[in-house]
């Protein structure tokens, strides 16, 4: 494998995109959330005014084989002020990165997309809340583990 780094954080960001658009179909009223790359950074004036969810802060670490990816994925909802759009996004990922869940670790190799092997999520933390007037920001931490060789 000698993408690695770009093949682990392509994996994840499709495993996201996926979940979003899993929301978007299955939560009710969040037909509106959209993917947000959190670390192109922009004036809150200028995002939309509709719930994001995206990675924020990928890292990763490799250790005598053992890789360790560490991710957050930030979550922004408007003028939720009992913050339930915000719990049934939270539920919805807990689902898809709740501890034991599996992320497919996907390569394009002859101009297909292959799965090649799986991460599986080991940790998964509801950070504390940040705010400013109009939206709600919560982090997601998750970390995940290749399962095998």
């Amino acid at each position: 494998m000698s993408k690695l780094y770009s093949t682990l954080y392509k994996s994840v960001l499709r495993a996201v995109n996926e979940l979003v658009k899993d929301i978007q179909s299955t939560v009710p009223g969040q037909a509106d959330l959209q993917y947000w790359a959190w670390e192109s950074r922009m004036d809150e004036d200028k995002m939309p005014r509709v719930p994001l969810l995206g990675v924020n802060g990928f890292s990763f670490e490799e250790n005598s084989g053992l890789w360790l990816v560490r991710f957050g994925l930030t979550i922004s909802t408007v003028d939720d002020a009992n913050l339930l759009e915000e719990a049934d996004i939270i539920d919805m990922i807990h689902s898809r990165f709740g501890e034991k869940r599996k992320i497919a670790l996907v390569e394009e190799i002859a101009g297909e997309v292959e799965q090649t092997n799986e991460l599986v999520c080991v940790h998964c933390e509801v950070l504390p809340m940040g705010q400013t007037q109009v939206r709600n920001y919560r982090s997601i931490g998750v970390e995940v583990l290749r399962t095998g060789t």
